[in-house]
């Protein structure tokens, strides 16, 4: 099973919630989301840490790994657009 979310959802308890299904999880997240660069992938995709709540750490949880892709959209001329 394949999940995904829009940017309006990104947070470490809801991310739990869903890996705990057993899906794959994608999920987009706005720009002010901040993702640390924890190891460089070859194709420039980028592996970083949903960061435990304090109140979460406590119970023995933990960090998540995610993988961070950006990417951008072409206009009709060819042109990048923002990136994602």
């Amino acid at each position: 099973m394949l999940v995904l979310a829009d940017r309006n959802f990104p947070g470490y308890e809801l991310w739990q919630q869903a890996a705990a299904t057993g899906a794959e999880l994608v999920w987009r997240i706005g720009k002010n989301f901040s993702l640390d660069v924890d190891e460089v992938l070859k194709d420039g995709s980028y592996l970083s840490r949903l960061k435990v709540p304090r109140q979460l750490h406590s119970q023995g949880s933990t960090d998540i790994t995610v993988r961070v892709i950006k990417y951008q959209l072409k206009d009709q001329d060819g042109n990048a657009t923002e990136t994602f």
